[in-house]
């Protein structure tokens, strides 16, 4: 996982614009109306630059110095609430006809009463919001809804499958501003103010070698991180005008912010030849070019604002290393030495290392005054102990200083946590997102590779038999020009040229385990079964990087049950998933939920159970036999097939997906391996609903261990089991609750929970 970790981090610092840029060529300023008043209620809208009207006369220089290039802002949002305070709701929703325009000014109808306070709030994005493949950081424009959303529940918010890397190189901006209306036609002026913050790291004199615990170890790796993960949201509106607001939540494991490999192939060299030796050097060389120093490190990435912790350093530049032993083996990566960054406040001269980090505000480890030369830079120097940092509010800034540029790898953008998330024992798919590579030249574009690295080893089975089964489980969708689907493959190419989209098909897992002794599980065997999970890497190759940008695939095992048949069936061994019809696991934590529908009614309320399938009675022991006969029986439009529909048996009567990779004339090809060649369904694998006796199996083998599965006393599930004598009720059965003879419960009428389960092959 560290390695996963050291390139999403190395891709964050990609390019964003901590700055400014002149805006127009003029020393006046002219309004642009962009469209004539077309009633005579409203508003008319327009911006500020350095708290001047814009319809002010201002030059050049002033321009230069305002705090936001309103050309940088792509997409602006206006939202107007019916008061001032956190009940306010949004009546008025409007993506302005923004066109980067200072000048401009924007014509909004809206009936406002006279005498009534008002909150108008714009937010700027800086890229085309509805005009990209991926959506805002933040979830800009829908996360405020008119006629819904209050004031005081206004926020921005890090998006399910966005990560550090986007808050890296995305800023958004805020203007707010509260006052009672006047007339029927009133102006409204309003200032764009960065809600993030920056911070910009320079450092020289980065150590090749460190003594830890009296040993020289080789530093490896540099690191930047932050006292603890970063927000994962934060409040748009203030309560005190007054007050700094913080960012709340977390970016879960996100407390690294920056981290680089000092390796060669990112340019860091330790050696030089002297002759025929190598010497090992004191610090790290690395070409300069005209805007960063040689032998230094620059960066730099956008974050929420994040309060401090007293006693706890908020910023810390730590060096990685590894400890060569004589024999040639290598320790584990270790943290040789961490440098605290210190503040020093301008007016007190007091110093501390816990300093809060607020919004529009600049923190510069190094000094970089500007992104085109190397005149008056001056990077912090790692060959002491202590670090200070510099704050710089960004509406004080008067040069165009931008983070730089920095080459990344192609990377794979996926929606779920994957250190957390399992997927479940059956068939899934999942898209994810192709980001092409980043050069300092943007002409160049780097082709890439996607395939699979599998993991053979399952941590609680690693006697397992079934290597087949732990290998090929994860395969591609590809389609023609037209967006036809043509076939599986284990590789996919890109050009490079442009952000692409991937469907990720992931086998069944069912792998039959012994189960103890009795076939009853026991607490030891729960906590096995718990961690039987496989595993596998999507690799992402970049032309000219040697490594490649892995996110991790993990699937759980069904768990095995034994049923013993009753009087009208033989004992078997069955699978069954881990989560039941509408349950899913939070693809962050990895937690169970529960869905609304996770209850559900049987099915077939009318009609005769002999009908539903054309047993007489149905089937106790084998529920795969009727999922077959009820299938087949709809196929062909048998009496009653009409209420197949819609059933229980229907909704978990599902395909088994087995894909596997075979070779037809010397060239690889998927295929699946349970495809039917004619319309018999009994050809196919399925996933069905248990039968009655197959049920009273899975609640007879989890003995007393069922709460430690999730599972709860006395709940209820269906079976696909229905009886001739009581046409009109089918069979279920309880979690925990011992079969007996007299033990049938029968029930049509009310929602119970659904079980899905597959024969092993």
């Amino acid at each position: 996982m560290l390695e996963i970790m050291k390139q999403k981090i190395s891709w964050m610092v990609w390019v964003c614009l901590l700055c400014l840029s002149a805006l127009v060529a003029c020393s006046d300023l002219e309004l642009n109306y962009d469209k004539q008043q077309p009633t005579d209620r409203g508003i008319w809208l327009s911006f500020n630059i350095d708290g001047l009207s814009n319809g002010s006369k201002q030059t050049r220089s002033t321009l230069q110095s305002c705090e936001v290039n309103y050309k940088d802002v792509k997409d602006v949002y206006l939202y107007v609430f019916n008061g001032n305070t956190a009940d306010a709701t949004c009546i008025h929703a409007e993506k302005l006809n923004w066109k980067g325009n200072i000048t401009q000014k924007h014509w909004v109808s809206i009936d406002l009463n006279k005498g009534q306070p008002y909150t108008f709030m714009a937010v700027g994005c800086d890229r085309n919001v509805d005009k990209t493949p991926s959506p805002s950081t933040y979830g800009f424009p829908n996360n405020i809804e008119k006629d819904v959303t209050k004031l005081g529940n206004c926020i921005a918010k890090v998006q399910d499958g966005k990560s550090k890397d986007d808050v890296a190189h995305e800023q958004f901006f805020v203007a707010m501003q509260s006052r009672q209306i006047s007339n029927q036609v009133e102006e409204v002026a309003l200032t764009l103010r960065r809600k993030v913050a920056g911070i910009l790291v320079y450092l020289r004199n980065i150590p090749t070698r460190v003594t830890y615990k009296e040993n020289a170890w080789d530093v490896k790796k540099l690191q930047v991180c932050l006292h603890k993960a970063q927000s994962s949201q934060v409040a748009l509106w203030k309560a005190d005008a007054n007050k700094d607001v913080y960012g709340t939540g977390d970016l879960a494991g996100n407390e690294v912010l920056f981290d680089v490999e000092l390796s060669e192939k990112n340019g860091f060299f330790s050696t030089k030849k002297e002759g025929n030796d190598t010497k090992k050097l004191d610090y790290f060389v690395k070409v300069g070019n005209d805007s960063v120093l040689a032998d230094s490190y620059l960066a730099g990435a956008y974050l929420l604002p994040l309060d401090s912790l007293d006693g706890q350093a908020t910023l810390s530049v730590n060096l990685i290393g590894e400890h060569h032993s004589g024999e040639g083996q290598v320790t584990e990566e270790q943290v040789l030495k961490t440098y605290e960054v210190y503040y020093k406040n301008p007016k007190t001269n007091n110093r501390t290392n816990d300093f809060p980090i607020k919004e529009n505000t600049l923190y510069a480890i190094g000094k970089k005054l500007s992104n085109s030369t190397t005149n008056g830079d001056k990077p912090a120097d790692l060959s002491g102990n202590l670090l200070e940092l510099e704050v710089l509010p960004w509406d004080t800034i008067k040069l165009d200083n931008v983070f730089p540029v920095v080459t990344g790898p192609a990377r794979i953008e996926a929606d779920y946590n994957d250190e957390k998330y399992v997927f479940n024992a059956m068939y899934d798919s999942l898209i994810i997102t192709i980001k092409p590579a980043i050069d300092k030249d943007s002409t160049i574009k780097k082709p890439w590779t996607l395939n699979v690295a599998y993991d053979l080893q399952n941590e609680a089975f690693p006697e397992d038999v079934n290597k087949d089964k732990l290998t090929d489980w994860i395969h591609f969708e590809t389609y023609d020009a037209e967006g036809k689907f043509v076939g599986y493959t284990n590789e996919v190419k890109g050009t490079g040229e442009k952000e692409v989209k991937v469907k990720v098909v992931i086998n069944d897992y069912a792998v039959q385990r012994a189960l103890p002794e009795g076939n009853v599980y026991t607490a030891e065997y729960v906590e096995k079964i718990k961690k039987d999970i496989r595993r596998a890497k999507l690799q992402l190759w970049t032309e000219d990087v040697p490594k490649p940008y892995t996110i991790q695939v993990q699937q759980y095992n069904t768990m095995t049950i034994y049923s013993r048949g009753g009087k009208r069936g033989k004992p078997a061994y069955r699978g069954i998933a881990r989560l039941d019809f509408d349950c899913e696991y939070d693809k962050q934590t990895g937690e169970i939920i529960v869905g609304n529908s996770a209850q559900i009614g049987w099915g077939y309320f009318k009609t005769g159970n002999e009908y539903v399938s054309g047993d007489n009675p149905m089937d106790y022991a084998d529920g795969e036999v009727t999922s077959d006969h009820c299938y087949n029986r709809w196929k062909k439009g048998a009496w009653g097939s009409g209420a197949y529909k819609g059933s229980s048996i229907q909704l978990l009567t599902c395909r088994f997906c087995n894909l596997q990779t075979v070779e037809e004339n010397g060239i690889a090809k998927v295929i699946d391996k349970n495809s039917a060649n004619d319309d018999d369904h009994t050809k196919e694998k399925n996933w069905y609903l248990p039968a009655y006796y197959e049920m009273w199996g899975v609640s007879q083998t989890f003995g007393n261990q069922y709460e430690a599965l999730g599972y709860t006393y006395k709940q209820t599930y269906w079976t696909s089991s229905g009886d001739n004598g009581w046409y009109k009720d089918a069979y279920i059965t309880q979690i925990g609750v011992d079969e007996s003879a007299d033990n049938w419960q029968r029930d049509k009428n009310l929602h119970h929970r659904a079980m899905y389960m597959v024969h092993f092959e």
